[in-house]
């Protein structure tokens, strides 16, 4: 029998053919535009090669019943709100002629997922973050769009309606029917509290952020810097996507580009106002800090511009997303250890404020600073506290606040504690509760033993009776059958008429 001999070259060809089976069973990402089903075949692919840390779901149709995807990307449960960690989308091709945002997202996706355990910064924003992104809000209007640098066909939903100005407006000037595509934004952002968001566009290079209307204007008049609450840290937010991406800070960025941005950034309306746009509304109604980023010269430029596109981006996507950290975080909770909803979270010097989630949580974005934090909930007396933010390097300052409640408790409250908050039941008033406890489904022998037990008469056995009262595990409480001492019974029969007077108040209150 001969011996099999196995050449070095037969190897060699082994292990390449290993290698390419390796490579095309990944999902890959081509430099090229994908239409709606290309999209969804190709996020269903990538959820399930990594299902571990991506969750594909929809939140809602657009005018023709195209569903509005969302990956929600990282380390641990992708698939529900995690208590105290932040959440941060990414939305693009809201405009559905600007197109480069939708590729930028499927990139993103993968980008993220395949570096994860690889690169130490995506692996820290995955294992402390949830990103949600979304490749399209108008996949009607990129179905219906041309390529094209200057064209406005596809720039509208299905029904013609301009998506960036058909959101409620702080100012009013927005009186369209809300379109479902917007509408499903406006529920998403009741569902999840989001923190950190940005808005991707093409036709210029810059990044905007609030306000992008201002009170008188309400028919788009002339450009006017509009001061947000937080512009600081807005100017600051687009700065640093700015700053990161490779040519936006470089002026002049376009050759048909007549406006000079310094720095890249530009405040919404003083570039030119708008009413109804998502920004300001994630802003001002969800207390999500969201930026508008233009970032691309060229509406819809051609498939083969897509890889600049994607390296002039990659390193601001990620840096912008890690600024979510920097600021300060906590939870709020009453004496009880109880979460308090719907807190106000106001910093001094700021005219705005956020909310607490349905779980107490807050997050607010802050330069490192020395701030005076002020939480203020009904019912509750404020809390008010100097606060230092630490840099973006030491991580967000956390915060466990207890308030404290300033509202007295009447008796109706006092009497309710009292019932829930006793257990054990004396055994010698068990048969003469039983009528009681069956009608009104109180303990009459717990609340007497807890909250007037000094008052009780005691028991005469022995010396060591001072001090007890009825339902004290001691040799004064009778053994557990239906038989008292007659002392006893007068005892219990004196405080029904106590008893009747506290239901009596009870059911006034």
């Amino acid at each position: 029998m001969r011996r099999a001999v196995h050449h070095p070259w037969i190897n060699a060809i082994m292990l390449v053919a290993c290698l390419c089976l390796t490579v095309t069973g990944k999902v890959a990402v081509e430099f090229n535009y994908h239409h709606y089903a290309e999209t969804s075949k190709l996020l269903q692919d990538l959820q399930k090669e990594y299902s571990q840390m991506a969750h594909l779901y929809s939140i809602g149709s657009s005018v023709m019943g195209r569903d509005i995807w969302v990956m929600a990307i990282s380390a641990n449960s992708p698939d529900k709100h995690v208590l105290g960690r932040p959440e941060v989308k990414y939305v693009a091709n809201m405009h559905g002629n600007e197109a480069v945002g939708k590729e930028l997202m499927l990139h993103f996706i993968l980008h993220l997922a395949s570096n994860y355990g690889q690169d130490q910064e995506i692996t820290k924003l995955l294992n402390t973050t949830r990103i949600h992104l979304v490749p399209s809000m108008n996949p009607d209007g990129f179905e219906n769009a041309n390529k094209a640098c200057n064209g406005r066909f596809g720039r509208e939903n299905a029904n013609l309606v301009d998506l960036n100005r058909n959101f409620p407006d702080q100012f009013g000037g927005s009186n369209q029917v809300i379109q479902p595509e917007v509408q499903a934004i406006i529920n998403w952002l009741k569902l999840i509290p989001f923190v950190l968001s940005a808005n991707f566009h093409g036709g210029a290079m810059v990044a905007s952020y609030p306000y992008d209307s201002y009170a008188s204007n309400k028919n788009n008049n002339q450009p006017k810097y509009s001061v947000a609450p937080d512009d600081v840290v807005f100017k600051y937010l687009a700065l640093i996507y700015s700053k990161n991406h490779k040519v936006m800070g470089i002026q002049p960025t376009c050759k048909k580009q007549q406006e000079v941005f310094k720095f890249g950034i530009t405040n919404g309306a003083a570039w030119y106002p708008l009413s109804g746009g998502m920004q300001d509304y994630n802003y001002v109604q969800a207390g999500c800090m969201e930026i508008t980023l233009e970032v691309s010269c060229c509406k819809y430029p051609e498939d083969n511009e897509l890889p600049r596109f994607w390296d002039e981006n990659r390193k601001a996507m990620v840096e912008f997303l890690k600024q979510v950290h920097l600021g300060i975080k906590g939870i709020v909770k009453d004496e009880l250890e109880k979460p308090i909803s719907r807190a106000k979270i106001m910093v001094k010097n700021y005219q705005s404020y956020f909310y607490t989630t349905n779980d107490g949580e807050f997050w607010r974005i802050l330069l490192p600073g020395t701030y005076t934090l002020e939480i203020i909930a009904d019912g509750y007396n404020s809390y008010i506290q100097e606060i230092t933010v630490p840099s973006l390097e030491a991580g967000p300052l956390i915060l466990s606040v207890v308030l404290v409640s300033n509202i007295k408790p009447t008796v109706r409250d006092l009497f309710e504690q009292s019932v829930s908050s006793v257990s054990a039941v004396t055994a010698g008033l068990v048969t003469t509760n039983n009528i009681l406890l069956t009608q009104s489904g109180v303990d009459l022998t717990q609340f007497l033993s807890t909250h007037i037990k000094h008052a009780l008469p005691h028991t005469t056995e022995g010396p060591n009776t001072a001090g007890h009262s009825l339902g004290n595990s001691n040799h004064n409480t009778l053994p557990q059958d239906n038989y008292m001492h007659n002392s006893s019974i007068q005892d219990a029969f004196g405080w029904l008429g106590i008893f009747a007077l506290m239901l009596l108040l009870w059911n006034q209150q």
